[in-house]
């Protein structure tokens, strides 16, 4: 080997990656895939808080009227977008654009701080299968 190693990981700023070659690799290797430890270091003082949703907005997408959404989204004059230079300036417009449309159209609805015992995607009638299946799992066991 060159001491050469190629691989990719992502993390945030705060933490400190290193990445060495494994003294105790699970499987056999070869010169082209060695086995490779990440190091990750995480220092107490950059804990992520955990602050209350209280003052926080969503839109609301179970309650908008999409054709109204559709007649704003159509009424923007997206033309402008064309005399921009730079891609990043003209795509900061067009989600300027978009922002206030769903401003205008979309109502909102504020995030609360709830402990949620199932995800968020689970609908009350799966909740109530489940809950359903685990009352005749505990009644069949007993």
């Amino acid at each position: 080997m060159d001491n050469r190693l190629l691989d990719l990981v992502f993390a945030s700023s705060v933490m400190k990656i290193k990445v060495v070659h494994s003294d105790f690799p699970f499987v056999c290797e070869d010169n082209y895939h060695p086995a490779l430890d990440i190091i990750v270091e995480i220092s107490d003082n950059n804990k992520q808080r955990n602050f209350p949703l209280a003052n926080i907005c969503s839109f609301n997408f179970h309650r908008v009227n999409y054709d109204d959404l559709n007649d704003a989204i159509a009424n923007v004059d997206w033309t402008v977008l064309l005399r921009y230079g730079d891609v990043n300036l003209a795509l900061e417009h067009f989600y300027n654009k978009l922002t206030h449309a769903f401003g205008l159209i979309i109502p909102t609805k504020r995030l609360c701080n709830v402990t949620r015992v199932y995800p968020v995607w689970f609908t009350s009638e799966i909740i109530t299968n489940i809950k359903t299946k685990d009352y005749y799992r505990r009644k069949w066991k007993c």
